[in-house]
């Protein structure tokens, strides 16, 4: 019977194990966590590592299997130790994780489903650009439940997708050249031969819901001045694959970090895009449970559209307590150290897609009757600059 595979991959920051401002017992954990919390399935005891990786199980007629992912997951992890010190091995072992859970886990028939925020946002994002170019480990010729085995097969296969997407693309001499010099630092498993039949064509993902994807990476890296290193891990392009049915991206309206200009999908069917208001945070969580009513306003926009039939990821029937509030704390990251130093200025000048709506709820924060265009009476004075042009047209706001 098919299944559900879902992958959860989160930030750099807030996890499972992260402080608790608001001392409510409940870890201030951005909304990846708060999803994977609600899915359907048990826990399997036994993938519960140091809070950092845990992955869920429901079989019968709504079969579903999930991984949760915590920056590279546990401090242990094999795949990290094969990498050794190449640079990137944080964002190559993420990838990689991903990419053999799925492989270890697929069979004809499942529906592929991946999650992220922040450098997860990237993190799947990526993932699903590589499955869809290069299939997934064949579980006829290899055995997968050979951990450090199927991370190099992984590593390889990543190398070999990532070498092809640079070479693709224009102008890429000196990029190739870059890619060369850092491939050099990966062990050799990573250049093994490879036979047509160590991986499995994948017809179709069935969807990559994100919070807030910002910079080629998911979030900045500040590596100094020209930044060429990170370079060859952007993406090679913003089209969807049309492998990938869906894809739903929830977006920051009222960031001001320059570093933290979003990276939008191109337009296409089955591509939902849409604004909320707040900062990057604001929008994928992180903060206080009593500070988090704008992120529980995107999380559960991101849930009801997964769970659509269409989607069909299963949720617990008592979910997370999530509390929504229009009105609630908006957050000024970009005030506070390091990032006062660094370049900002509110998004203005960011060419929104034309299929990038805004949700509701920034109408109703700004005292807006969505039907009618009319001001109410509303206490808090909440106009986002970045929407002023739209705001004297016809807008249209996405629920």
């Amino acid at each position: 019977m098919p299944k559900n595979i879902v992958f959860c991959a989160d930030g750099t920051w807030n996890g499972p194990n992260s402080k608790d401002d608001d001392n409510d017992g409940i870890p201030d954990t951005t909304n990846v966590w708060k999803a994977f919390c609600t899915l359907a399935g048990d826990a399997k005891l036994d993938s519960v590592l140091l809070a950092s990786e845990q992955e869920l199980e429901q079989t019968g007629p709504e079969a579903q299997v999930a991984k949760y992912l915590h920056g590279v997951g546990d401090s242990r992890n094999v795949a990290i130790k094969l990498l050794g010190g190449v640079f990137g091995n944080g964002i190559i072992a993420r990838i990689v994780r991903g990419y053999t859970y799925v492989s270890r886990n697929y069979e004809p028939g499942d529906a592929i489903i991946l999650i992220g925020f922040s450098r997860g946002a990237y993190t799947v994002r990526a993932l699903g650009g590589m499955i869809a170019d290069v299939g997934l480990l064949n579980p006829q010729k290899f055995d997968l439940s050979d951990k450090e085995h199927a991370y190099m097969l992984g590593i390889n296969a990543w190398r070999r997708h990532r070498e092809a997407r640079v070479k693709a693309r224009q102008n890429a001499g000196g990029l190739l050249g870059i890619f060369s010099a850092l491939m050099r630092h990966l062990p050799q498993f990573a250049f093994d031969t490879s036979e047509p039949d160590d991986t499995v064509p994948v017809d179709s993902i069935k969807a990559i819901g994100v919070w807030d994807t910002v910079g080629s990476l998911g979030i900045p890296l500040y590596l100094g001045a020209n930044g060429s290193d990170v370079d060859v891990f952007r993406f090679a392009d913003t089209a969807l694959s049309n492998k990938v049915a869906f894809g739903v991206h929830a977006l920051s309206l009222d960031e001001q970090r320059s570093d933290f200009t979003p990276t939008f999908w191109d337009a296409r069917d089955g591509i939902t895009q849409a604004l909320f208001a707040g900062a990057h945070a604001d929008v994928g969580g992180g903060y206080p449970t009593d500070e988090s009513g704008l992120s529980d306003i995107a999380c559960t926009w991101m849930l009801e559209r997964l769970g659509d039939p269409a989607i069909g990821l299963h949720v617990k029937p008592q979910p997370w307590a999530f509390k929504p509030d229009f009105f609630g704390m908006g957050h000024e990251p970009w005030t506070q150290p390091p990032f006062n130093l660094l370049p900002k200025g509110p998004r203005t000048p960011i060419p929104f897609p034309k299929d990038v709506g805004a949700h509701i709820s920034i109408a109703h924060r700004m005292g807006i009757d969505p039907k009618t265009g009319q001001r109410v009476a509303v206490t808090l004075k909440y106009l986002p600059t970045a929407l002023a042009e739209q705001l004297g047209t016809n807008m249209v706001w996405m629920d």
